[in-house]
């Protein structure tokens, strides 16, 4: 210790409180920290850094007495993978113990590679539902959702996101006007922490005629 405290002329080095439990939340050219403030230290800014430092942001830190969770967005980023240094800063300027994470950022390269989920089976059910049955999906590839258009017993359109699960997947669509156009569009999440989702272009379903279950 006497040989340490000789380089800070005999000074206690102190630090700011890190950031807790951080996370860094994968987006469309963009990521998000995420992370806990355990204690109220005297906290008053946030850093980030990346590309080897030649990049930054300062986010303010607010703090209360409690345990606070906090949110910062990162955007305008280039796609790829991204390694970050973070570190809090005090009222006099001094600076954490840096924490080093890695970060993905997705975009055009990641929706060029995004394919349609094919629908395998559509029937008309008993209780004038229109069943879709889509292909199994493993989970590493990112399925999240179908988006649905079409025309509903109203006459108006319904345009809804329906979430999926990559095994036996079957989407019933209870006011869907028979004979109509279906637009469907397969909607990704890259990542499970993912903040963004992407959709592929969007396709026509060839509708099965309707059978005398909805009476036409």
């Amino acid at each position: 210790m006497d040989e340490f405290t000789k380089f800070t002329d005999g000074q206690e080095i102190v630090y700011p409180a890190k950031l807790d439990s951080i996370k860094i939340r994968s987006g469309k050219y963009r990521v998000q920290v995420d992370g806990i403030f355990r204690v109220n230290a005297g906290v008053s800014e946030l850093r980030v850094y990346w590309n080897s430092r030649q990049d930054s942001m300062k986010f303010p830190v607010k703090l209360t007495d409690a345990i606070d969770t906090v949110h910062y967005v990162i955007e305008n980023l280039p796609e790829g993978p991204m390694n970050f240094e973070i570190r809090t800063v005090d009222s006099q300027g001094r600076f954490s113990v840096p924490t080093f994470l890695v970060g993905n950022v997705y975009g055009d390269r990641y929706r060029e590679g995004l394919f349609q989920r094919t629908i395998l089976d559509q029937n008309f059910m008993a209780d004038q539902q229109f069943q879709l049955a889509l292909q199994d999906v493993t989970p590493s590839v990112g399925f999240y959702a179908v988006r649905m258009t079409y025309k509903n017993q109203n006459n108006t359109t319904t345009d809804t996101v329906v979430r999926t699960k990559e095994l036996n997947e079957k989407i019933n669509l209870l006011d869907y006007l028979p004979n109509q156009e279906i637009a469907y569009q397969t909607v990704f999440r890259p990542d499970s922490n993912a903040i963004d989702t992407f959709m592929v272009q969007r396709n026509k379903l060839p509708i099965k005629k309707a059978t005398s279950v909805f009476g036409v």
